[in-house]
């Protein structure tokens, strides 16, 4: 499937920090932050996410909410597939 969002809902993306980084919210200074790094926690927060929450969350906000019956767990982990570090 080609994937070509305009866009990355951070609705969706949530707050990736909450298991590795603790309540503060800063990664550990002892552990390099590679694009693997964020791959890994990107991959982890998806996997918890409620798709069906995050889309009720903002489907209010946008003019035409049909472009979000494409998300899924499964989409947003290809997303995150195909980020390149730069």
């Amino acid at each position: 499937m080609g994937l070509r969002p305009r866009w990355i809902p951070t609705a969706a993306i949530g707050s990736i920090w909450s298991g590795t980084c603790g309540q503060s919210g800063h990664w550990p200074l002892d552990q390099p932050f590679t694009a693997r790094s964020l791959h890994a926690l990107l991959a982890e927060r998806i996997g918890r996410l409620d798709v069906a929450s995050a889309h009720l969350a903002i489907e209010g906000f946008i003019a035409q909410p049909e472009p979000l019956a494409i998300w899924s767990q499964d989409y947003f982990q290809q997303l995150v597939q195909h980020m390149v570090a730069t």
